[in-house]
Order: C-alpha cells, then sequence, then structure tokens
C-alpha cells in the first residue's frame, strides 16, 4: 500500500501530514518535524544495546528529500531532536 499524502485544514490554515512523518504549513512554507532522535545509536550503544547510526542518516536523508520537493522557507523540529538519558521520564 503505498503511502499517502493527506490535506487539512486547522483554524483556517492549510497543513499537508506527509508520509515522512511530518507536516507542510502552507501559508507559512514551514516544514513541521518531530521526533528526530538524533543520539538515539550512540544512546542505546553506551547502555549495551546495539543499534547501528544508519538509522539516523537514513532520516536526514529523507529530511534532505522532502525539504527539496517542498522548498519550504524554514524548517521547525517541534521536540525530542536529541535522545540523551533527559528525555526518559522517571
Amino acid at each position: 500500500m503505498q503511502k499517502e499524502e493527506l490535506d487539512i485544514t486547522l483554524a483556517g490554515q492549510h497543513f499537508t501530514l506527509l508520509p515522512e512523518k511530518a507536516a507542510y504549513w502552507k501559508e507559512q512554507k514551514i516544514l513541521l518535524i518531530a521526533d528526530v532522535h538524533a543520539g538515539k545509536a550512540s544512546h542505546f550503544r553506551t547502555n549495551g544495546i546495539p543499534l547501528s547510526t544508519d538509522h539516523l542518516l537514513n532520516d536526514l536523508n529523507i529530511i534532505l528529500k522532502v525539504i527539496k520537493r517542498l522548498n519550504p522557507v524554514k524548517l521547525i523540529f517541534l521536540g525530542d531532536l536529541y535522545y540523551t538519558h533527559f528525555n526518559i521520564k522517571k
């Protein structure tokens, strides 16, 4: 099954929900991305769990393709940019 984009309207503003797990705010030409978890592989390896760094490289390549396709004027990371022990709720 092919993943598709979904256009939605919130408070009179138009957004496209992207299959790349991002959203594009059309009026502002802003790409919104959350949960990149850039330090996930090193954090897991430090705690004895092997995890490839290819995951982050793949995610960054996907983000780059979306940027090239949509040509946003701004990119906003909404949260969980880095994966560290500070993100773990106790």
